[in-house]
């Protein structure tokens, strides 16, 4: 008996030990159930803005590389996108759930909602408690990533992977000696890389961050090459591709185009979205880029110096400037090469990955300007609901306003729907309008002919002339012809087809979608005078 109890001791102490290392402390469960409640609160918002917009250019391509056969679909990707593959593959995945516009963008919300708990976590690290559940709220309420949210692209996933990126790299650095950090920053990279050539940016601030602040520490710069190393070697299946991608395309838009222009209100716009969700006071938009105005400025000046003090001021000074890095590099290298190039890579929108960083410096700013205060959480927390609520006015507001809607596919495929006529011919100007039409409406344009523009600018009407197809002889000599017009094409372009329809046809109405315009030609010989 007495050997019995013994052994029963034995027993409950060994699970009381056991009971005692699973204790989980109660301030990290209240802060995982509060990163819960944010991520859920993150997904709400996004699924009630999910089908707000119309599915543009860029998703439809998503979702027609999406459906091919896996062969077909590598290929493709390979020889004519100008993206990694790793999006498309989770896309084809979830294509299980159909190709409505909701479900194809469900997977974009659930990775912007995930975006916030790297946020949180390297915000943690960097700020503390409350900094970390002010950028995660910055994040999850954020005008700008919702919208990249609510797109079946691949933004969301590469915001989650970069701030994954960087919330390693800090506690790498932080433990020298602690590979498994090192590790998991290499394999965060190189899945980075996989999903957008964007995250080549974020390398060169990181690796400008490690040559400032480990110069003198040769355990940080070998460890920060070797995971880099591992990186480009875990990349190198897909090198051969990303070269023959960079050789063949020309990115985001035809060089010569008149898009293909970086005007100051471009970095005015990427601002405005980052800090209050553009709109207000005519601030762009995520699609449109107005021309500034001066108050403007003055209203994004508080943001920027908020984000400012946030980065560059304070004990947290080493991992404000990497944050600082993270998103001025990758905003600098794009708006260069643009300049450069004459290609429109600086667009406003897909800078969204960015906005973890931009989050983190103005919730250091705001926690550093309420510490001033006696209820310093009350005074960060009516900031950060202040900074919110601008970005769901101005969500809603542009959502509400023609002018930051456009490219309504949806509206002009109903249209050509519902005025279709048998034997009726569409003519598609220049490939994407076919991609983002066809979307909708895929069997309409049995009779279509898609007109692929001249890939280089500067060329004379008579050249132009020789590279734009017989459109009247293509349309087989149908009664009608629909003429689908979206940019950015070649300067004269558009007039040469136009006149070329016009030799047989007559306009009869033309319908503006925001940026999206469909003609109705008639044939000539049934013209009312």
């Amino acid at each position: 008996m007495e050997q019995s109890a013994a052994g029963v001791t034995s027993v409950e102490r060994t699970g009381d030990r056991f009971a005692a290392r699973l204790r989980i402390p109660e301030h990290v469960l209240a802060d995982s159930l509060g990163l819960l409640v944010l991520v859920a609160a993150a997904l709400l918002l996004r699924a009630v803005f999910l089908t707000a917009r119309s599915v543009i250019f860029e998703e439809a391509f998503s979702v027609e590389v999406a459906r091919l056969p896996w062969s077909q679909a590598w290929r493709t990707i390979a020889s004519i996108d100008s993206h990694p593959p790793l999006y498309y593959v989770l896309l084809k995945l979830w294509l299980v759930f159909g190709r409505s516009p909701a479900a194809i963008r469900s997977l974009s919300a659930l990775l912007g909602s995930l975006a916030v708990v790297p946020t949180y976590l390297l915000a943690r690290s960097i700020g503390g408690r409350s900094v970390a559940f002010a950028a995660a709220i910055l994040v999850a309420g954020s005008a700008l990533a919702i919208q990249a949210s609510v797109e079946a692209r691949m933004y969301p996933l590469l915001m989650l992977l970069v701030t994954a990126d960087t919330y390693f790299l800090l506690r790498a650095m932080h433990q020298p000696q602690g590979r498994g950090w090192w590790m998991a920053y290499g394999l965060s990279l190189a899945v980075s890389l996989y999903v957008h050539y964007f995250a080549f940016f974020m390398i060169l601030a990181h690796g400008t961050y490690v040559l400032a602040y480990a110069r003198s520490d040769r355990a940080v710069r070998r460890n920060f090459l070797l995971a880099l190393g591992g990186a480009f070697l875990a990349y190198a299946p897909w090198w051969p591709a990303a070269a023959h991608q960079q050789a063949t395309t020309t990115g985001p838009a035809v060089v010569g185009t008149t898009w293909a222009q970086i005007p100051f209100a471009v970095p005015v716009t990427i601002v405005a979205l980052h800090s209050v969700g553009g709109y207000f006071l005519g601030l762009g938009g995520y699609h449109i880029v107005p021309d500034w105005r001066w108050p403007q400025l003055f209203l994004l000046a508080p943001f920027v110096a908020l984000a400012a003090a946030g980065a560059l001021t304070g004990r947290h000074r080493p991992q404000g400037v990497l944050m600082l890095l993270s998103w001025l590099v990758p905003l600098l290298v794009l708006t260069v090469g643009s300049v450069l190039t004459g290609v429109y890579y600086a667009r406003p929108r897909t800078t969204s990955f960015l906005m973890p960083f931009f989050a983190i410096m103005l919730a250091l700013g705001l926690s550093r300007v309420a510490s001033r205060g006696r209820a310093s959480a009350w005074l960060l927390g009516a900031a950060v609901g202040l900074v919110v609520t601008l970005n769901l006015l101005a969500l809603r507001f542009s959502l509400a306003d023609t002018r930051y809607t456009p490219f309504n596919w949806a509206e002009a495929a109903r249209h050509v729907q519902e005025n279709w006529q048998p034997d009726d011919a569409v003519v598609f100007y220049p490939v994407p309008a076919r991609i983002a039409f066809s979307y909708y409406l895929p069997g309409v344009a049995a009779n279509a002919v898609t007109i692929v523009p001249p890939a280089t600018g500067g060329l004379s009407t008579e050249q132009l002339a020789k590279r734009v197809p017989p459109v009247v002889v293509s349309v087989k000599g149908a009664p009608r012809v629909w003429f689908v017009l979206t940019g950015p094409t070649p300067p004269g372009t558009v007039e040469l087809l136009e006149g070329a329809l016009e030799r047989a046809y007559y306009r009869q109405n033309v319908t503006d979608f925001g940026r999206v315009w469909v003609f109705l030609y008639a044939k000539r010989g049934g013209e009312t005078q």
